[in-house]
């Protein structure tokens, strides 16, 4: 959908640069390698990085040899084109193996893919869950850094969460978590709340919480404090924690202030994307509906129902909420 409605149009001189990682045995960058084939790419237009840490993957990935159960579905349309069945399993095509670059490296090194272009797609799905909080937020401004302006960044489901406050935001797509790199930097302001920053920036310094609260934040002990502070520094907080992997703390924080603030969109849909990280899913569209209840035109928490719904394969619910979203746009 990506290349046929944005990239073609207004790159086709160039070469699609993609991004597969981990890349584990080959089937991600492939799959990729013979959907741009379908979509009528030349094989000279794409150029496709594979990444994995382990070797042994990268060595059977290059073979690009498959058995059955590596074919899932009841389409077999790319295994009886692209395919040769063997005696051994099923040989990928000469030229599909040709598009995919495989590549030794560490998604958490220092240098990871130093001195390479920026790429158009990466697609990172599964691995940060894995790291720690450190860990997670460097290899965020490490793909960012390696995605052209404009570039698209798939994730896992439970990555979601992970992306906020941060350069990245949802595109839709059909299935797939998709974020977009935005030319706007991020800022540590609650979601609609952009006007506080001009009356309130002063003050804002004066009460800001200090760094050491977010590192060594008990929920037990310190909740009562929080919820003293004004709404704009409980949901900054509440982000950074969530920020840091620690989304059962964000969530009781989120659930403690909404008892005490139930009218609150912001906290609602901050809620829903701590909740759709910890793949309750239906909680989540839970409390994407209240912000939308209490905020009808409220489109973060609009935009994020539409693509849980998608990725659930609730296509009815998902085109209504696509339509309402164009029409407050428009």
């Amino acid at each position: 959908m990506y290349i046929q409605s944005e990239w073609f149009p207004s790159q086709s001189g160039r070469i699609l640069r993609v991004l597969s990682i981990p890349c584990s045995t080959g089937e991600e960058p492939y799959s990729i390698a013979m959907s741009l084939l379908e979509v009528g790419l030349s094989s000279t237009k794409v150029h496709i990085d594979a990444v994995d840490i382990s070797k042994h993957c990268l060595r059977i990935a290059q073979r690009g040899m498959y058995n059955k159960n590596s074919f899932r579905g009841s389409n077999l349309y790319f295994q009886e084109r692209y395919f040769q069945p063997t005696q051994t399993g099923y040989q990928l095509c000469e030229q599909v193996r040709n598009m995919v670059n495989f590549i030794h490296d560490n998604l958490a090194a220092a240098n990871f893919l130093a001195g390479m272009q920026p790429y158009d797609v990466v697609f990172c799905r599964n691995l940060l869950i894995y790291f720690n909080w450190a860990t997670k937020q460097h290899t965020i401004k490490v793909l960012e850094k390696l995605l052209t302006q404009g570039g698209l960044l798939s994730v896992g489901h439970a990555e979601a969460g992970l992306l906020l406050n941060t350069r990245f935001t949802p595109v839709r797509y059909p299935g797939a978590f998709t974020y977009r790199k935005s030319t706007v930097s991020p800022v540590s302001l609650p979601y609609g709340n952009r006007n506080f920053a001009k009356s309130h920036r002063a003050s804002d310094q004066k009460k800001s919480i200090p760094d050491k609260l977010s590192s060594q934040l008990s929920v037990n002990i310190e909740t009562q404090n929080l919820v003293k502070d004004s709404e704009t520094n409980f949901l900054e907080t509440a982000k950074i924690i969530a920020d840091q992997g620690k989304l059962d703390e964000a969530n009781q924080l989120c659930q403690h202030y909404l008892s005490q603030n139930p009218d609150c969109a912001e906290a609602y849909v901050l809620l829903g994307q701590v909740q759709q990280a910890m793949g309750q899913d239906e909680q989540a569209a839970q409390s994407f509906r209240k912000a939308i209840y209490l905020q009808p035109s409220h489109q973060d928490a609009l935009i994020h129902l539409a693509l849980l719904r998608e990725n659930q394969g609730d296509v009815g619910s998902a085109t209504l909420l696509w339509r309402r979203i164009q029409r407050m746009q428009k």
